[in-house]
């Protein structure tokens, strides 16, 4: 398949409404965009993929913003990280959508800018500067979208962590410990 066949491929995905309310990782996967698509389109602006570990940076985030979270009631424990995963997720989520209605835009006005360069061969120019521009933002944005994808995995991992059964939450007991005499 030819990459504008894909493209055209996501366009005619109908998305029901109990799908754009979900934050969660599979719907995460889901709107997420394409690295190889992303790095072809970064290729052809010129634009650097960074090499930051976005996952890792998120996971250090959630660790100091749990560190923060008072442990003493479990409930209101729980709901903190919840909240805090749900926000994370739900924030890359809406960069992923809007990164791939960039990447859409930039699609079709790669038809139309086709089109209209042979109707109008003097304008030729100006439709690539347009395209060309275009194409940039919504780089930068693919870019935005797939670093928020992996910070919201860390965070969405040490958050996993903490309200699993392997790690206990405080009571807010002190534990006397013994010192060798």
């Amino acid at each position: 398949m030819t990459p504008t066949m894909i493209e055209n491929l996501r366009e005619n995905v109908v998305r029901f409404p109990i799908e754009l309310r979900r934050s969660d990782l599979d719907a995460l996967n889901a709107e997420e965009p394409d690295f190889l698509a992303a790095e072809a389109l970064c290729d052809r602006c010129g634009i650097e993929i960074p090499t930051t570990n976005f996952i890792e940076c998120g996971e250090d985030e959630a660790r100091e913003r749990i560190a923060t979270i008072k442990h003493c009631d479990p409930v209101s424990y729980q709901k903190s990280l919840r909240r805090m995963q749900e926000e994370a997720v739900a924030m890359a989520i809406d960069l992923c959508r809007k990164a791939r209605r960039a990447q859409a835009d930039v699609s079709v006005l790669r038809r139309r800018s086709i089109a209209e360069r042979s109707a109008n061969s003097v304008m030729h120019a100006e439709y690539n500067a347009v395209l060309a521009d275009a194409e940039r933002r919504a780089a930068q944005q693919l870019l935005a979208a797939m670093a928020a994808a992996d910070w919201a995995r860390g965070i969405d991992e040490v958050v996993s962590y903490h309200l699993s059964d392997r790690h206990a939450s405080s009571d807010c007991s002190v534990v006397p410990f013994s010192r060798p005499v």
